[in-house]
């Protein structure tokens, strides 16, 4: 075992089952935790040069690091067990769902209009503006993917929690939170009801013609007839299940690629930089199936 002190790093006496921090008999110690693994073993030693190796001859540019954060769309599969984190506890303190933010709230549209204000007639301002704007979207954007991960787990209350579900509203570090869906969602299902209705009510008839042969349990409320009118009903209602389902589907589609479009339109109009025109920041987050819109 390692044991670890504000001077250096060395290899204590510690065995399989018993804890002593004195140092070793070998007496290994270094400033550095790297340092001592390679003089407690050869691969290690040999492992990390090649790696450093690799690193220094790579192209200047991989070194460099992202302006843009990295979406990571892969995750641990299968899901591992859970185990106890004492880190976990952080969360208590640092997430802020379902109270007040510790300290004073950011003025998200202040701090973007005053950083678009600044002087940039030459290239000095132009650099001191940009990387203010930078520092301003990466924050806000920070703050919209946590508490978009906020609005899908049901951590923060709406703010019309009488509508639909899907018409919900939240606003939390001053940041307003909406769901990218149609208008028209929830009335789609209501439209296709008397659709399904009137076809049912024509099968109805149809079997009731004049100009078929009398049907002697036609008047008895159980059995045949019964039986008979529930097929027909059943595949028009499946049919207008489906073809709900359908426009539903489109209506999505549709929706996610308005929001794709009013994000273009946002980032043509900072890009424009014209004078006097200023327009809120904005972000979409989607987790989960979701598609969150912030502004």
């Amino acid at each position: 075992c390692i044991t670890g002190n504000s001077k250096s790093f060395y290899v204590n006496s510690s065995n399989g089952s018993i804890l002593d921090p004195r140092p070793s008999k070998q007496a290994l110690e270094d400033s550095t935790l790297v340092g001592l693994l390679q003089k407690i073993s050869a691969k290690f030693k040999k492992g990390f040069r090649e790696i450093l190796d690799r690193k220094a001859s790579a192209h200047p540019f991989e070194n460099v690091q992202a302006l843009l954060p990295v979406t990571s769309w892969l995750g641990a599969y299968p899901v591992p067990e859970h185990r106890r984190d004492a880190a976990r506890a952080e969360d208590s303190v640092v997430l802020s769902y379902g109270t007040e933010l510790i300290g004073m709230q950011r003025d998200w549209n202040e701090e973007l209009q005053s950083c678009r204000e600044f002087p940039h007639s030459n290239p000095q301002e132009r650099i001191l503006r940009g990387r203010a704007l930078y520092k301003v979207t990466c924050d806000f954007v920070d703050a919209a993917v946590k508490g978009a991960v906020g609005v899908i787990n049901r951590c923060i209350p709406p703010i019309n929690p009488t509508d639909p579900e899907c018409f919900h509203m939240y606003v939390h570090n001053n940041i307003f939170f909406s769901f990218a869906v149609d208008s028209d969602y929830e009335q789609l299902p209501k439209d296709q009801k008397p659709n399904g209705q009137n076809g049912s009510g024509r099968s109805v008839i149809g079997s009731s013609d004049p100009g078929s042969k009398p049907n002697k349990n036609h008047a008895d409320p159980s059995g045949t007839t019964n039986s008979k009118t529930e097929e027909p009903n059943g595949v028009l209602d499946n049919t207008s299940d489906a073809s709900a389902e359908a426009q539903i589907a489109d209506s999505e589609q549709a929706t996610y690629a308005s929001a794709n479009n009013d994000l273009k339109g946002t980032k043509a109009y900072q890009e424009s930089d014209i004078p006097g025109l200023y327009n809120l920041a904005m972000a979409i987050i989607d987790y989960r199936g979701h598609r969150v819109v912030a502004q």
